[in-house]
């Protein structure tokens, strides 16, 4: 194993190009997506470049004429045998579009129109297993937190609430697609009184939600939440935690295991 030659994805065209986002397959297939400033306007749209045995021709794979929200990197996620899914933030909506390795991108699709707010970021996560399946979760509004399933053939579900009010949102997924995510919210959700704290939700695939679980102290001095996960469904939160209540001078650093 050793690094090959660099290369150029994107043509010295004089077009900005910001936010890149990459995934690889397990087929050894990768895909490229980021931001591209149009020709002739300050608008961004989406590209994409696939590698096989080398980089391909890049391509637009949305079709708005609004702009790619510069605060909501666009995602991209891979399974096993080389299919692609793009989701990113456009206008006041969500969009994505799926690749497919036999028959290349589809059309891009709206969802969630006109309620992702084209002032705030919505925070995209993204992830798919290697059999195909996949779950997407973003902000909605300002603080709104939305999901969706992909099951390969069939293609997204209606988008639906996990938490009407949630930042700092990472999203795990087994093996078989049930998911979970952590995210911060006030304290003591959905009757809050200062202050924030860490919680998780459950998703057995193709059903809903499960209810919130803090997997902190209740104290509303958490924050800043990181996470990561593996294929057999364990992971680890980090979060920042106050000492003292009222006070930003001392604070660690938290970690909760999920096994």
């Amino acid at each position: 194993n050793s690094w090959l030659a660099w290369a150029r994805v994107k043509a010295d065209n004089g077009l900005a190009a910001r936010n890149a986002e990459v995934a690889i397959s397990a087929d050894g297939t990768a895909m490229a997506i980021w931001r591209e400033r149009n020709p002739g306007d300050s608008l961004y749209s989406v590209k994409a470049a696939r590698y096989v045995n080398g980089w391909q021709t890049p391509q637009t794979i949305d079709d708005s004429f609004d702009t790619v929200n510069q605060d909501s990197p666009p995602r991209v996620a891979m399974d096993g045998a080389g299919n692609a899914i793009a989701v990113w933030h456009q206008g006041d909506s969500l969009y994505y579009n799926v690749f497919s390795a036999s028959g290349g991108w589809g059309t891009a699709v709206e969802v969630d129109a006109n309620a992702v707010s084209s002032t705030f970021a919505a925070r995209i996560r993204l992830v798919m297993t290697p059999a195909g399946r996949a779950v997407a979760i973003w902000n909605s509004g300002i603080f709104a937190v939305k999901s969706m399933q992909y099951t390969p053939g069939a293609g997204f579900s209606a988008p639906v609430v996990v938490n009407s009010y949630g930042i700092d949102t990472q999203l795990g997924l087994d093996a078989e697609g049930n998911a979970v995510v952590i995210y911060v919210a006030p304290d003591r959700w959905p009757s809050p009184t200062t202050g924030s704290d860490v919680y998780s939700r459950r998703l057995a695939w193709g059903g809903a939600w499960s209810s919130a679980v803090a997997i902190e102290p209740q104290d509303g001095l958490g924050a800043n939440a990181y996470g990561a996960f593996n294929s057999s469904g364990q992971g680890v939160a980090a979060w920042v935690r106050g000492d003292v209540a009222g006070s930003s001078a001392r604070k660690s650093l938290w970690v909760n295991l999920l096994r």
